[in-house]
């Protein structure tokens, strides 16, 4: 299953608009893989990834909170470094 990260309409699917947060592909629609990867990154027309995999829960089915517990743990916080002195303080 993936969920949508930037709104895109898909020319693929009678222009079906998909809205941010929205479960890609939507019922009903078989998408093949190479569509996916497409998708999923940077070669298609708005050259950056539209779509992102999402770990189903089997415990949890409520599909959007797990989209969005997914997408947070997956994400690292910028680190603040230091620039190092290269010569000792006197």
């Amino acid at each position: 299953m993936y969920k949508v990260i930037k709104h895109f309409i898909d020319l693929h699917d009678n222009d079906h608009s998909y809205n941010e947060g929205d479960i890609f592909p939507r019922e009903g629609v078989d998408v093949s893989e190479e569509r996916i990867q497409e998708l999923a990154g940077s070669d298609n027309k708005q050259h950056t990834p539209l779509i992102e995999l999402v770990e189903e829960d089997p415990d949890n089915t409520a599909g959007a909170d797990t989209a969005e517990k997914t997408s947070k743990a997956g994400k690292k916080k910028p680190e603040n470094k230091v620039p190092e002195n290269k010569e000792p303080a006197e």
